[in-house]
């Protein structure tokens, strides 16, 4: 949960942010692994997934209590690129 003292709306607002930020990425990386998108494309992709979960420990915490409703491949992916083991489905 953030700790701004946001509104329900605004928590819910950030929470679908989230959502669908991690759902573009998914999607992206499954491109990349079906060979629809370069390796040097994917670099920047991993970039941004690096940069949101080291940059701010809210979107973090928000990741690993919302990681299971993502594919395990990809939980893989992020937990390799953040530096962290994966949870348990």
């Amino acid at each position: 949960m953030p700790s701004a003292p946001w509104i329900a709306g605004e928590t819910i607002q950030v929470g679908n942010y989230r959502h669908a930020l991690f759902r573009g990425l998914e999607n992206v990386f499954f491109q990349h692994r079906a060979g629809m998108l370069s390796e040097r494309a994917w670099q920047g992709y991993a970039n941004v997934i690096r940069a949101q979960l080291e940059g701010s420990a809210e979107m973090e915490t928000w990741w690993r209590e919302n990681d299971v409703i993502y594919d395990p491949e990809f939980r893989e992916a992020v937990a390799a690129l953040a530096g962290q083991a994966p949870a348990q489905q």
